[in-house]
């Protein structure tokens, strides 16, 4: 039924594609290709958006986020981190764009620079409004990371460190809760 769906909403976008030239459009359709997991389409689509020049910032920023999603998904998070890299910081997404790289290199075992980045995240994300309120999931990721270092001493600086009371709180809750 939601392949059903998809299909009717791909169609309708190509034939708006087909009577005029939107990036706005060519993103939402590389968008219903990634979600149908036809992948190479979404990735041409993608790219088309983040080189047009009738795309604004935050349509660019959509479109390198998306594209970053797609390796993501494919578990390429080697290839997911330069996407996610482009996303411009005044983006509505940009938080959420360092967020889902801290994971990919996460998944790249790399967790004390997957610690770093959710800690950037933490400290630009924590008073600004952003599409997505991600503080419990930075917190209880960030929890996530470090324990994985089996270091105390880092553990310690990074809760001392980063967070005020209420956030240590939380993120020592995450903590044992592993």
């Amino acid at each position: 039924e939601t392949k059903d769906y998809l299909k009717k909403g791909q169609d309708v976008l190509v034939k708006l594609l087909e009577q005029r030239k939107d990036p706005a459009l060519s993103l939402q359709l590389a968008v219903t290709y990634k979600e149908q997991e036809l992948f190479d389409k979404s990735l041409k689509l993608l790219n088309k958006v983040s080189q047009d020049p009738d795309a604004d910032a935050e349509l660019r920023s959509e479109a390198y986020f998306h594209e970053g999603e797609v390796y993501f998904d494919r578990k390429s998070f080697a290839n997911s981190l330069k996407p996610y890299e482009k996303v411009d910081p005044a983006s509505s997404i940009y938080g959420f764009s360092r967020y889902k790289k801290a994971w990919a290199l996460y998944n790249l075992k790399r967790n004390r620079e997957a610690t770093e980045e959710l800690t950037q995240v933490y400290q630009t994300q924590k008073n600004r409004k952003s599409r997505l309120d991600l503080k419990d999931d930075l917190i209880g990721s960030l929890a996530l990371f470090a324990s994985e270092e089996k270091d105390d001493s880092f553990i310690f600086a990074l809760s001392a460190k980063n967070f005020d009371s209420e956030d240590r709180d939380l993120f020592l809750k995450s903590l044992i809760r592993l």
